[in-house]
């Protein structure tokens, strides 16, 4: 089952796409398959009913124009909820939005996500991006994960480029986060234009944007976080250390005062063995991705809103009643 919902979302086993394309190029994009109606896994319409009804941490929601995510306290009310007439005040003239972890509130989102994680025995979450037409969200940039996009609403052309003198191979989140003034993209490797439904899979360091065509535009991208050797080395010394009181022995003074005499025969044996066989195994185990359907709310949720308004009426409806407002107190 799982295997043939990865099948269906990339066109490839995933084997397949494990052997052959993860971490090494992009895939897609991707026409998904019929049955899987992945044009409606997130709508307008779970956009505004989560901005509204969901308690989402200020943290989770970021305005972006002119290419970068700056904080705006604005977009919270003095309650510290989303105040949705500023966000969509700001849409309407030009900004995008973005909406982190919204596998914690829509089903549809959560189900497709978990379907994901396990296919492919790794960590997945879920952001909503929304921009308006003709509207760039981020500007040319490469992440610290891999990342599987989906098309819901709209079209949105993406571009991807070769990387560039100083970009680093596969970087991570915080080691080798993104600078706009040193990470320059190479040529240009692709281009094509995402419609709903479509799949396209980005290997992390690849530089890219995306601009949306015409109209309104919402997708999901799939954040996929793959534990690293080098990660698994750090878990494995933590758990090592509550394990062997002489990890947790100073280093001698005579190495600390003079480090070019330091001798590496002299640190304890564990340090050789951290990705011994016990360990190996727990430190994996912290890794796997348990998905939590209990944070996802039942799907009657929503049922108040699913027949309702289309949010882009919704949405110029809450913005001239706003203006309404402010002319009526002035």
């Amino acid at each position: 089952m799982v295997e043939g919902f990865f099948e269906d979302v990339l066109g490839v086993a995933p084997s397949v796409f494990l052997e052959e394309i993860f971490e090494q190029r992009h895939h897609g994009p991707h026409r998904t398959a019929a049955r899987l109606c992945a044009a409606e896994v997130a709508t307008m319409a779970d956009v505004d009913y989560v901005l509204n009804h969901a308690a989402l941490p200020p943290e989770d929601i970021h305005i972006i124009q002119g290419g970068s995510a700056v904080p705006d306290r604005r977009a919270f009310d003095r309650n510290h909820r989303a105040n949705v007439e500023y966000i969509y005040q700001r849409f309407t003239q030009g900004a995008s939005f973005r909406v982190h972890d919204v596998q914690r509130y829509l089903p549809r989102v959560a189900d497709f996500g978990g379907q994901l994680a396990a296919a492919l025995a790794i960590e997945v979450d879920a952001n909503i991006y929304v921009s308006p037409g003709n509207g760039e969200a981020l500007g040319v940039h490469y992440d610290g994960h891999d990342v599987l996009v989906l098309q819901c609403v709209g079209s949105k052309r993406w571009r991807l480029f070769a990387p560039g003198n100083d970009t680093p191979r596969l970087p991570r989140r915080l080691a080798q986060r993104h600078d706009p003034a040193r990470h320059r993209p190479g040529d240009l490797v692709a281009e094509a234009s995402l419609a709903p439904g479509d799949a396209l899979y980005v290997p992390r360091g690849t530089m890219h944007d995306a601009v949306a065509e015409g109209e309104a535009s919402l997708h999901l991208t799939f954040p996929i976080r793959t534990p690293t050797w080098g990660e698994l080395a750090l878990s494995a010394l933590r758990l090592a250390m509550e394990e062997d009181v002489a990890l947790r022995t100073a280093v001698p003074y005579a190495m600390r005062a003079d480090p070019a005499s330091a001798d590496p025969a002299q640190a304890p044996a564990m340090i050789r063995a951290l990705l011994a066989e016990g360990r190996l195994a727990q430190t994996l185990e912290e890794y796997q991705y348990a998905w939590q359907p209990e944070m996802v709310p039942a799907p009657h949720w929503f049922s108040a809103h699913q027949n309702g308004l289309d949010a882009t009426e919704r949405l110029r409806a809450i913005v001239k009643a706003g203006l309404l407002r402010r002319r009526n107190t002035e």
